[in-house]
């Protein structure tokens, strides 16, 4: 609605003026002089003895190609002084309704209206304004105008109308197309579990998605369940608010911080759609995984120092988590060396028969945390006693340690020296029976034997070495033995001489720092 000191402006190119209604003039005749000649709509036509109706179409003053036709109805003679009433009718000609419709009238000096239906809505001077507003198509809006003339003069009353047109309006069907990603990822991960990555797609629009596709490039150091650093999914039709889940697992090659994303993208399925359809896309937001891997190192200490066969033999192992991780289901193992048993193992160490290993579990071990153990073992064969450890945790990488301490023997040698028989007579010979046994756990080695006998004659020997006699005494070739070896000889002599014969046999070696000798006695008569 315009602005009321606007109503009383000159009308425009869309309003048109005409004048009947407040002027005295003969019974049966109409006034049309005041009415643009090239306006041939104007018709006026008795509607009783007394009345006449004039009417106007606006802005071209023909029916067929205006908008507004006013009709006014108004007598054609009043009493001066006395009230009376004419009407104008406001028709709206078109099939579209007409907005701001204002009727201007303009009221000569000597007419004084004395009511209006509907109420005027401004006067200015001797103009006064009916706002219409919105005139439906083809409906008539009536205005009744009550006054009188207070002078014998004619009196012409003009009117004008003025409005405004629709302005040509096209509807056009605006179809939301929406598309939403969204991807959850966990926070932490060790690296040798798989990331689950969950994109969610939705279509958030109104009309109904087809070729519907997720897919993501993987950070570096990410691989995909097919070994590409891609993922690729087809989700095909989407309809209005529906949404699908995509749900797929991810490895990590390395430790680190990784961010992980997506996009979308798809092709509205609509008809009679201008232009062609494109593809409409949405980036997912941004998820962001640490992957850890816990660390983890060994020390093995043992004695270092020769050992000998037999005797107890520690060994002590120290595992710590050097990463920032906890390394869950931590172990160590322990070979028990091939020249040594097992004896006892600290922490609920366990040994197994069949691997030849002691085995310990650590539990979780958290940053910086260590953890020891040792194992006693005893060496059964000189050489090195060498322990290999391995260590390892849930992601962790194994580690290795190996402790060797060398295990050594010692050489025992036993001689012994009979005599099969005792007593004899002069002239009767006997045999010796000599051994040497390497009683320890070393060999012995550079074994020299020698014997001496008295008043008896050497006769023959056999053995483990030959035997060279020299008057009174045997020298035996030299030899050495092992651990647990032995070596034997029989020696035949001849009794010579009445009395207590002595034979006597001295051995060296070179682990012995002075000879060890033995004598056997026989009982001649």
């Amino acid at each position: 609605m315009i602005a009321p000191k606007d109503l009383l402006k000159f009308l425009s190119l869309s309003s048109l003026i005409f004048f009947a209604g407040c002027y005295s003039a003969p019974s049966g005749t109409t006034h049309t002089g005041l009415i643009h000649k090239d306006y041939e709509a104007v018709a006026a036509k008795a509607v009783d003895s007394g009345w006449t109706t004039a009417s106007m179409s606006y802005p071209t003053g023909i029916e067929s190609t205006s908008n507004i036709r006013i009709d006014k109805y108004f007598p054609n003679t009043v009493l001066k002084g006395q009230p009376y009433t004419y009407k104008i009718d406001v028709t709206n000609l078109t099939n579209l309704d007409l907005e701001n419709v204002n009727i201007i009238e303009t009221f000569p000096a000597d007419f004084e209206a004395i009511s209006t239906e509907p109420a005027i809505f401004d006067t200015s001077g001797d103009k006064v304004a009916w706002a219409l507003g919105k005139l439906p198509a083809k409906s008539t809006r009536t205005i009744k105008v009550t006054g009188k003339a207070n002078s014998t003069e004619d009196i012409p009353c003009c009117t004008e109308a003025n409005f405004k047109a629709p302005a040509l309006c096209l509807k056009t069907a605006v179809v939301d197309s929406g598309l939403a990603l969204s991807l959850k990822a966990p926070d932490k991960k060790l690296m040798c579990d798989q990331i689950p990555l969950e994109y969610t797609v939705k279509n958030t629009g109104t009309s109904a998605l087809r070729d519907v596709m997720v897919s993501s490039t993987l950070p570096e150091n990410v691989i995909a369940e097919d070994g590409s650093n891609l993922v690729s999914r087809r989700i095909g039709h989407l309809a209005p608010g529906e949404e699908q889940k995509i749900m797929t697992s991810v490895q990590a090659t390395a430790p680190g911080e990784y961010s992980f994303g997506g996009s979308s993208s798809g092709v509205p399925n609509i008809s009679n759609v201008a232009g062609e359809a494109t593809n409409i896309t949405a980036d997912s937001n941004s998820a962001m995984t640490n992957v850890a891997k816990p660390q983890l190192s060994i020390k093995a200490v043992g004695a270092e120092s020769e050992q000998f066969i037999g005797r107890p033999i520690s060994y002590d192992f120290e595992v710590t988590n050097t990463g920032d991780v906890n390394a869950e289901s931590a172990m160590l193992a322990a070979a028990v060396p091939a020249n040594a048993a097992f004896k006892s193992a600290s922490s609920a160490g366990s040994f197994s028969q069949a691997t030849q290993a002691v085995t310990w579990d650590l539990g979780t071990l958290k940053p910086n945390d260590s953890k020891k153990v040792s194992m006693t073992l005893s060496g059964y064969e000189a050489g090195q006693a060498v322990a290999r450890a391995e260590a390892n945790a849930l992601c962790a990488d194994v580690v290795y340690a190996s402790q060797s301490n060398p295990v050594v023997g010692v050489p025992a040698l036993l001689l012994e020296l009979i005599d099969l028989n005792d007593p004899l007579s002069v002239g009767d010979t006997t045999v010796y029976q000599v051994t040497v046994t390497n009683q320890g756990t070393a060999e012995a080695t550079n074994i020299a034997l020698a014997g001496l006998f008295e008043d008896m004659s050497y006769v023959t020997s056999s053995g483990h070495t030959p035997i060279k006699n020299i008057d009174k005494g045997l020298a035996f070739g030299g030899f050495s033995l092992g651990a647990k070896e032995s070596a034997s000889w029989q020696i035949q002599l001849k009794a010579d001489k009445v009395g207590d014969q002595r034979f006597k046999l001295m051995m060296q070696s070179d682990h012995l720092s002075r000879p060890v000798e033995e004598t056997e006695s026989t009982r001649i008569y």
